[in-house]
């Protein structure tokens, strides 16, 4: 018996079966609990962590379809963890997005080497968030299954 995945839609959509799930993942708990409601007024589904170790646990558990991660957290980071996360899914998993207070080339090397699909630069305002996220879910829409992650993005978002 074959288990077919959840369909991904966008929050609002007419006669949508389920919400996106997203994790984020921030180890400053106002910042990531702030983030956690603010997507949950969008109409997502959202589960909130606070480090890298957890982040790894609650992708397995959680099976977001997008985690929205901090990469400067203590313990295991944001891109060590992308990186287990990504090792733990060879169908390619969730859509990793970077948020980062750190926005040099290093950085965004480390990201796209971890297989993150974007990485951006904080604060994010509300209605980047709302764009990016509306392009992150049309790129896994429009993926055939087992595909790969697309290469990271790089780039400011529109305004």
């Amino acid at each position: 018996m074959s288990s077919k995945p959840d369909p991904l839609v966008l929050p609002g959509s007419p006669g949508s079966a389920s919400a996106v799930r997203i994790l984020v993942a921030d180890d400053g708990k106002n910042a990531a609990d702030i983030l956690g409601l603010f997507l949950k007024m969008e109409g997502y589904d959202v589960h909130v962590v606070y480090d890298g170790d957890q982040a790894i646990t609650a992708a397995g558990e959680y099976d977001p379809h997008v985690i929205l991660m901090d990469i400067s957290m203590p313990g295991t980071d944001g891109v060590e963890a992308a990186r287990k996360i990504r090792e733990s899914h060879p169908d390619g998993g969730p859509a990793v997005v970077a948020l980062t207070g750190y926005d040099g080339e290093d950085t965004k090397r480390m990201c796209e080497e971890a297989g993150i699909r974007r990485c951006v630069s904080k604060p994010v305002s509300p209605a980047d968030l709302r764009i990016l996220l509306k392009e992150v879910v049309a790129e896994l829409l429009s993926a055939e299954p087992g595909e790969a992650p697309r290469p990271m993005t790089r780039g400011a978002l529109p305004n």
